[in-house]
This record gives structure tokens, C-alpha cells and sequence, in this order.
């Protein structure tokens, strides 16, 4: 509110003018989702993104999580993946992502391309289970529960059982498999290249329903090995653990191209039992230095003193320290009162803002703009990100023929985590404190590889493709990628002389270096060749 004082000096009236005092930085943020902007009529869905990148600008709004991907089929021309139904299901001639870009920089709103990452379909009518119509979409590829040959990234209610629909009458991908999380970033990566987009934001980044895990084979084969679950740990945590890995090499390969890009995700309110219920531990995501913003999906009504209240200073007690920002998110359900008291109370406690589910309920744009958005406000900046103070390494790994290797380990040493690469040998490592480091990558069928001597700098992104030279030596038989003593006692078991076979498959086959069917003194010279050489 501005403010005058006057005086009367001679018969003249002076007076000073003021200006309104600045308003803190923070998020106002406003969900638009798939079915509220798109239509089939260029000239009606370019009036409709107009309409709301004005509607936000005049009620002092300043960002927009605008959804561009739901189920697998997109709203913007791309090289992979089939266009939306709710724009007509065909290219519209236009692109709509980078119309909605242009015109919410035009009216000086941060664009998030908000992107559904777990589902692969969604039946509407929900009823009905209706299945997509274009013959090209993901879902009959990898995701149709009738064909055994093309339901290899489908959950799976048990290992004979792929579940078709679940939650929300959504396909839900299955999370622990390599493929589709390879499939994922590589689509979240086209857009953050080829748009300028201010922040990613990701939703549907769980599991369906409640303690629902996926019995595909591939992912309780990853599960049961020890190379894919280093940690040994239950189905569950391995699950959830499964969705921060693909958090992980998602936010690492963004910040390798613009590493400006916010990356946020909305969230279950609760962040003590998703880590279970959807296998979505996004406090562990905020640990990893993998998230810039937070949106807890907080919407139900509650002021000071409160559950509302009392899980916002949780979300932001458990991220202090974490480079991430909180931004409680509410409902229009909620009704105007609610939402002003829980923007106050948001401001209170320090939360960076909050964000309003969603643009076609809201309809208390002159309360905002002459109440608690009077002022306007620009976005908070992200200090790790204008002064970082630790830095990302990324690499792919690959066989000696050049092509990727799906689940080696890699190591740098230093560091506890273990990284897997994936389909493609993408791999990361992100919060790394400054220094130098050594990689190594191991996997079963080749023999370990390191790098010495990577520098990571603040801020940096360093770049480490890791490539198998040699196949693994016969005698490696704990899988480690080498010869070491832990294989010495196997060897020595396995060694039978001239004339002592064994059929194929047979345990002592891995100390046959020399392939005749026998371990002999010729496998133990190899043996003794590559014992202790990392």
C-alpha cells in the first residue's frame, strides 16, 4: 500500500510520495493442467493459454506449472512419442509449448513444463478402459497386459498378473526398469533442449494406490540380484529406491545441458509414509541434492496450529540444510479464506511460496490481487544455484563394441553411492563435494575399468564416458570384474586336470579360460595372469 505525508510551508503543499514497499521473493505458483488449455482449435487453445498467462500476470502470479505430458502422448511436436488426444490426437500445425512459453515470458511468468513421468495411459471415460487409438503409442509397445511380447515396462501386480489399469484408471509404468527410465529422462531431456523452459516439474512420480509394487520379471529379477540391489534392500525400499535413482540421473542430465533449470516434483503431503505407500521418498530426494522445489500436495484446510500447519514446518525442518526450497501447494476446493490464511501462514513459517491446484476452479482473482498479492513479487533465487558449492559427474558406460551397458556398477571413490547405468549407460553422480576423484565400473561379463584423477569443481559438470576394453578373465567367480583372493579358493576347488569336464553352465565353467571344457593347468596360468590386476 503506498503511503504520503504533506506539510503546508508558505501556502504550498508539498508532499512526498512513496513507494510500496518491495514484496519478499516468492513462488506463486498455479497448476494448468492437460485438460484445461489444450483444444483441437488452434485459435481456441491459443485464446485459452492467453487467457491464463493474463489471468496469472494481473493477479500477480509469477509461475506456471503447465502440463505438457500425461500419459505418455505429448502437447508439443516430438520426435518420439505420439500426439495428445485432448489436442486432436494429430500434429495441429502449430507447436503449443512454444506458444505457452512465449506468452507466459511475455507476461513475466516463469514456465514449468509440468510432466507426468510414471503413467503410461489413462482411460477416459474412466470406466469405460479405453485404450489408445493410435497404433504408435508407448502403451503398445510396452505396456498392452494382452500381449506377453509387449508389457515389458507394465507393472505387475504379481509375476504372472500385469496389472492394466490401476489408480486413477491410469497404466502405470514400472519403475525398476531400466529401459523405461532410460525412456523417461530421454523425453524430459528433449524438452529442456529444444525449449526454454524455466523448470521441469514432475508429477505422478510414485507407485499406484498404496504399498503397490511391480512383480514384472525384470524388476524382481533387478531386485533378487545383488549387482542391482547393492544395498540389499526390501522390494519395497528397492522400489523407492528404484524412482531416486531415475531422480537422480534425470536432474544430473538436466543440469548438464541448462543447468539454470529448476526440477521440482509434486509430492504426497505426507513424507513419512510415501517412502512405502508410493515409494516416493522425496526427502531422499532433497538429501541427494537432486531437487530444486518441493510441492507437497497439501490440500485440505487448516491454518496456525493445524495438520496443515504441523506437516509445513515438518517439510521444512527435514529440508533445512537441503538445497531445496518447500512450496506448499492447496486447492481451490479448499475455498478463498482458507487459501489466503495458508499463504500467511506459508510466508510465517518460511516457505518459498505456494502453489494452487488449479486455473479452470480458480476464480478468486480480485481477492489475490487486492489482498495477499496486492504487492507484486518476482521469484526467489536458488543460491546453489547462482553459487554452487558442489558439482555433478555424468558419463555413459559401454562394452567393447561401443554399444551401452545396462546395469554396471560405478563407483567414485569418496562416495557411498553406488551408481547403475542405464539402458542407454547413462550414469550420475550428483552433491559431490569439490575434489578429485577415481571411477571405476564393474560388471560381470567385463573386466573393470577405472578413471583416475576427475577433477569436480564447483558448479560443474563433468563429463566421464567409462568403456569396457575386455570381456571379463576366466575365474571371476564372485562377479567383482577381476581376479582377486575371493576367487582363489573356487579356482583351486575347480581345478581337476587334463581330462576332467563338466557340462555346460556348470559352476566350474567360469574358470575354463581357455574353453576345453575343463579347469587345468593352461586356466590356471590365465588365472595367475590377471589375479590382483584391477
Amino acid at each position: 500500500m503506498r503511503w504520503f505525508d504533506a506539510a503546508v510551508i508558505c501556502g504550498w503543499v508539498f508532499v512526498w510520495c512513496a513507494p510500496a514497499a518491495a514484496q519478499t521473493p516468492e513462488f506463486r505458483a498455479m497448476w494448468a493442467t492437460r485438460f484445461e488449455w489444450p483444444h483441437a482449435s488452434q485459435d481456441i487453445c491459443q485464446a485459452a493459454i492467453d487467457e491464463l498467462m493474463s489471468d496469472l500476470a494481473d493477479a500477480h502470479f509469477n509461475a506456471v506449472f503447465f502440463q505438457i505430458r500425461g500419459q505418455a502422448d505429448v502437447l508439443y511436436p516430438s520426435p518420439v512419442e505420439v500426439w495428445s488426444p485432448l489436442i486432436g490426437g494429430q500434429d495441429p500445425g502449430w507447436d503449443p509449448l512454444a506458444y505457452a512459453i512465449q506468452a507466459a515470458h511475455a507476461h513475466g511468468i516463469q514456465f514449468h513444463a509440468y510432466i507426468n513421468t510414471h503413467t503410461c495411459w489413462q482411460s477416459v471415460p474412466a470406466a469405460a478402459h479405453t485404450l489408445p487409438e493410435n497404433p504408435n503409442h508407448t502403451f503398445y509397445a510396452h505396456c498392452n497386459a494382452a500381449d506377453p511380447a509387449a508389457r515389458d515396462w507394465l507393472l505387475h501386480d504379481n509375476l504372472t498378473a500385469p496389472a492394466q489399469f490401476g489408480e486413477s484408471h491410469y497404466v502405470w509404468f514400472a519403475p525398476g526398469v531400466p529401459a523405461c527410465q532410460a525412456y523417461t529422462r530421454q523425453q524430459v531431456l528433449y524438452v529442456v533442449e529444444h525449449y526454454d523452459v524455466d523448470g521441469v516439474h514432475f508429477d505422478r512420480i510414485r507407485t499406484p494406490g498404496t504399498n503397490t509394487v511391480s512383480w514384472d520379471p525384470i524388476s524382481r529379477a533387478r531386485f533378487l540380484d545383488p549387482r542391482t540391489n547393492p544395498e540389499g534392500l526390501d522390494f519395497s525400499a528397492w522400489t523407492a529406491d528404484q524412482i531416486t535413482r531415475s531422480v537422480r540421473d534425470m536432474y544430473a542430465a538436466i543440469m548438464a545441458l541448462k543447468p539454470h533449470v529448476q526440477v521440482s516434483a509434486a509430492v504426497y503431503p505426507n513424507p513419512t509414509t510415501a517412502p512405502t505407500a508410493q515409494h516416493q521418498d522425496a526427502l531422499g530426494w532433497a538429501a541427494a541434492g537432486a531437487m530444486d522445489l518441493l510441492v507437497p500436495m497439501m490440500y485440505y484446510g487448516g491454518g496456525a496450529g493445524t495438520a496443515w500447519d504441523t506437516w509445513l514446518q515438518y517439510w521444512l525442518a527435514a529440508t533445512s540444510g537441503c538445497e531445496t526450497y518447500i512450496v506448499p501447494g492447496h486447492s481451490t476446493s479448499q475455498g478463498v479464506s482458507s487459501l489466503v490464511d495458508q499463504i500467511n501462514l506459508a510466508r510465517l513459517r518460511g516457505a518459498a511460496g505456494n502453489s494452487v491446484f488449479s486455473w479452470s476452479s480458480f476464480s478468486f482473482w480480485t481477492t489475490y490481487r487486492e489482498g495477499v498479492y496486492a504487492v507484486a513479487a518476482p521469484v526467489p533465487a536458488l543460491p546453489w544455484k547462482a553459487n554452487p558449492t558442489t558439482g555433478i559427474i555424468v558419463g555413459h558406460v559401454t562394452a567393447p563394441d561401443g554399444l551401452p551397458v545396462t546395469d554396471a556398477q560405478v563407483h567414485a571413490a569418496g562416495c557411498t553411492h553406488t551408481a547403475l547405468s542405464s539402458t542407454d549407460g547413462f550414469y550420475s553422480f550428483v552433491h559431490l563435494p569439490p575434489g578429485t576423484y577415481t571411477l571405476s565400473a564393474t560388471h560381470p561379463d567385463y573386466r573393470a575399468v577405472s578413471l583416475p584423477d576427475v577433477v569436480v569443481a564447483a558448479g560443474a559438470v563433468v563429463a566421464c564416458p567409462l568403456a569396457f576394453v575386455e570381456t571379463t578373465p576366466a575365474g571371476d567367480f564372485n562377479d567383482n570384474g577381476w581376479i582377486d583372493p575371493g576367487d582363489l579358493a573356487p579356482m583351486l576347488y575347480c581345478l581337476g586336470g587334463p581330462g576332467y569336464g563338466f557340462l555346460p553352465g556348470h559352476f566350474c565353467a567360469t574358470g575354463d579360460g581357455d574353453a576345453d571344457a575343463d579347469v587345468d593347468l593352461r586356466d590356471v596360468a590365465l588365472f595367475q595372469r590377471y589375479y590382483g590386476v584391477p
